[in-house]
C-alpha cells in the first residue's frame, strides 16, 4: 500500500480525487492524502470535521478480484487494521463499531466511508477512505462533536506522531487485505468479533423510517450484523446504530 502517494495540502475531498484517479487506470494501492480537507464526508453524506495538522485524512485505490457480496466486509478489515494501529500507541482498548467507525472510551476517533465501481458479476475498483482522529484537543473539536468524538492524543494523553501512525496502519492493513482477497472475513472474522463495540449490547438499527431493536450476536461471513429480536434472528447488512442504555429490557 502506499506505493504510488499523491499528497495535498488542502482537498475537498480525497475519495473524490482517489475515484477520479481509479477512473483514469491508478493502480491498486495507490494512496491520496490530504493535510486538511473542505468537503470530507462520511456515510450517508455526513460532513466529516478535517481540519489540518491533527488527523490522518487518507483514500486508497483497491482492485481486489472479489464477490460483490464481499465489499462491504473492506470497511470492517480497514477498522481492524486501526485497532491493530491504535494498540502499538496506546493502552486504552479501541474498538470496532458496526459497520464502519472506531471507538476508544466510547466515543468515535475513526471512521470509513467505502465507494466502488462495479458490474453485475465483477468489482472495478473499490475507493477506502478513512479518517483518524489523532492529535485533536477536547477544545479543537466543534462543540456539536464534543460529546461524541475523540482523538489518539485525548484518550492515550500525548501527542501522537501522524506519519509513525500512518506508516502502521498501512503495514496492518496491507496484511489483512492480503488475506481478505482469498478469503473475504473469514480468518478474520473472530478478531473483529472480539474487538466489537456492539456484541453483546442491546441496540437499536435505523434503516430509513424502521427502526429495528434487538441484542447485536454476531458478524456473519459478509460482514452483516446479526440481531436477536423479538421476532428472531434478523440480518442487518446497512443501517445507523445506537447502544441502548443498560437496564431491564425483553426482547
Amino acid at each position: 500500500m502506499g506505493k504510488e502517494i499523491h499528497c495535498f495540502q488542502k482537498l475537498g475531498s480525497t475519495n473524490q480525487v482517489a475515484f477520479r484517479l481509479a477512473e483514469s487506470g491508478a493502480p491498486e494501492g495507490t494512496l491520496v492524502l490530504a493535510e486538511k480537507q473542505t468537503a470530507g464526508r462520511g456515510r450517508l453524506s455526513r460532513k466529516w470535521f478535517s481540519p489540518p495538522q491533527l488527523g490522518i485524512w487518507l483514500s486508497l485505490i483497491l482492485r481486489p478480484r472479489i464477490p460483490l457480496a464481499w465489499v462491504p466486509a473492506l470497511s470492517l478489515c480497514a477498522c481492524l487494521a486501526c485497532v491493530r494501529a491504535t494498540n502499538r500507541f496506546t493502552d486504552k482498548k479501541p474498538a470496532i463499531k458496526w459497520p464502519n467507525d472506531a471507538y476508544l472510551n466510547g466515543k468515535k476517533f475513526s471512521g470509513v466511508l467505502t465507494e466502488l465501481s462495479a458490474e453485475l458479476d465483477r468489482v472495478n475498483f473499490v475507493v477506502l477512505g478513512i479518517g483518524i482522529n489523532v492529535n485533536h484537543s477536547s477544545r479543537e473539536f466543534p462543540g456539536y462533536l464534543r460529546k461524541n468524538a475523540t482523538s489518539l492524543r485525548i484518550e492515550a494523553k500525548k501527542r501522537i506522531d501522524r506519519v509513525s501512525f500512518l506508516h502502521k496502519f498501512l503495514e496492518e492493513f496491507e496484511s489483512i487485505y492480503e488475506e481478505y482477497k482469498y478469503s473475504g472475513l473469514d480468518k478474520f472474522k473472530l478478531e473483529v468479533s472480539k474487538n466489537s463495540y456492539l456484541l453483546n449490547k442491546k441496540v437499536e438499527v435505523e434503516i430509513g423510517d424502521q427502526k429495528i431493536l434487538g441484542k447485536a450476536i454476531d458478524i456473519d461471513d459478509y460482514g452483516a450484523l446479526i440481531l436477536d429480536t423479538k421476532t428472531g434472528l434478523k440480518t442487518i447488512t446497512a443501517g445507523d446504530v445506537s447502544v441502548l442504555p443498560a437496564k431491564p429490557w425483553r426482547l
